[in-house]
């Protein structure tokens, strides 16, 4: 216990409300009367399972946002004595390791359907980063591996693609068609990633999924 007097106390104390003494945070609402005046004991309420209490002002908080690299209690008591993220384990509510995702920042642990659902759980996103889909050997897959579109869209002179890798390499052919990237030669797009070589430069089978 420390007297600052006019400095006030730190982040991690709390201050009688008529003495101005300054007490741990940890012994406010821990139902004992450290401050003559019983401050430390007053508007206190308990926070229901599953949340998490902010030392100084007592406000509630998901215990999901507790050592999550973002500050939401105003005395930051939620973002202390957070253990390194390769040793902290998963939150309890979830049933098995298998069934879950750590997010990259925060090491928040998120079930894995919430995957790749085109929305961000994860506060750093990471959840919905390196998503790739499943192309069935009718469809071309754009080069990010985020959509498949028919193969007839392919060398269109149409942008289907959000990256616009459908037409990266139609170049001087006609419509529908593919041109090897090195000599130039054109190839029906049906051709395209078909697991046949047709270009001698193999460009047709290139960072193809």
């Amino acid at each position: 216990m420390s007297y600052l007097g006019e400095r006030g106390c730190s982040e991690d104390e709390f201050r009688c409300k008529r003495s101005r003494k300054c007490i741990p945070a940890s012994r406010r609402c821990n139902d004992r009367r450290d401050c003559r005046d019983g401050s430390d004991e007053r508007n206190c309420r308990t926070c229901r399972r599953g949340e998490f209490q902010c030392k100084r002002s007592g406000k509630c908080i998901p215990k999901s946002y507790k050592c999550d690299s973002h500050r939401d209690c105003r005395d930051g008591s939620d973002e202390r004595n957070c253990t390194s993220l390769n040793n902290r384990s998963c939150y309890s509510f979830y049933i098995t390791k298998n069934q879950q995702f750590r997010c990259k920042r925060s090491g928040k642990c998120i079930p894995k359907s919430f995957v790749c659902d085109d929305h961000r759980d994860c506060r750093d996103g990471s959840d919905e980063r390196n998503c790739k889909v499943r192309c069935r050997s009718t469809q071309f897959a754009c080069f990010d591996g985020r959509k498949c579109i028919p193969r007839r869209k392919v060398c269109n002179r149409r942008f289907d693609c959000p990256d616009r890798s459908d037409e990266k390499f139609c170049g001087q052919c006609s419509l529908f068609k593919f041109e090897c990237r090195r000599t130039g030669r054109c190839i029906s797009a049906r051709r395209f990633c078909d697991n046949f070589e047709d270009c001698s430069d193999r460009s047709d089978e290139k960072r193809c999924p």
